[in-house]
């Protein structure tokens, strides 16, 4: 038994999960030539990094926001293999950012985790901490070219304050985070802002990505695309009116 699962979405693209944490958030390896691009990197109870390296992947990874599912595996990455804006690394240093009200032992396959980790739920959730390596400089880029994309990088907040997805224009794949899924909405987090969330949503309306690949859950094609998108907005607008 493995501690990830991954499954091979494009010819160049991979989907990385955590299957025994319940809420798991989706992972992508894009392969490149000097490096793989690992956009976000979970919540860490498993060496990723090592995972990947075995398989003769050249992971660095890109954080989408600081939350603990997405960069909780930051952990086990060298300062140099980490890319970050200074609004997600500013997070990261502050334990309010990480969403831990989401990391309890009930969101867990307890002995499938115990299995691969040799703790329980209770013991990883009890002391997590996000343990970001010294020396991680903040990006600064506003494009990286990864094989055959040339991603623009771009700051969304919304879901939370340092939000970010990226999309190749050439080809209209977006990889959005958390700013936009098939599932439950979270715009009550300390740092979310409602109206910013839905100018998110729109930039992405005008973008009109061919494909999504989400924080959470099944893939999206151009049609789910602006049939979450249309769903998240009408939702937030009616909390915003409250």
């Amino acid at each position: 038994m493995e501690p990830f699962t991954i499954q091979q979405v494009k010819e160049d693209i991979y989907l990385i999960t955590e299957p025994y944490f319940y809420e798991h958030a989706n992972l992508y390896l894009i392969k490149g030539t000097k490096y793989d691009l690992l956009v976000d990197c979970g919540i860490g109870a498993a060496d990723l990094r090592e995972f990947l390296l075995a398989r003769g992947f050249r992971p660095r990874v890109l954080l989408t926001h600081a939350h603990f599912d997405h960069a909780g595996g930051l952990r086990h990455f060298k300062p140099e293999e980490i890319l970050a804006t200074r609004s997600v690394l500013g997070n990261l240093r502050d334990r309010g950012h990480w969403g831990l009200e989401y990391l309890t032992p009930e969101e867990f396959d307890g002995k499938t985790f115990t299995t691969l980790t040799g703790r329980t739920p209770e013991e990883f959730c009890s002391t997590f901490s996000m343990l970001l390596p010294e020396g991680v400089a903040p990006l600064s880029l506003s494009q990286l070219a990864i094989g055959d994309y040339r991603f623009d990088l771009i700051p969304v907040p919304g879901h939370t304050d340092d939000s970010l997805m990226i999309f190749d224009r050439a080809s209209a794949l977006l990889v959005s985070g958390d700013t936009l899924y098939d599932g439950k909405l979270y715009a009550d987090l300390p740092n979310s802002d409602i109206p910013a969330f839905m100018r998110a949503l729109r930039l992405i309306q005008k973008l009109a990505p061919a494909r999504t690949l989400p924080g959470h859950n099944q893939l999206l094609d151009r049609a789910a695309t602006v049939r979450v998108i249309t769903k998240w907005l009408d939702a937030l607008s009616r909390e915003h009116k409250k």
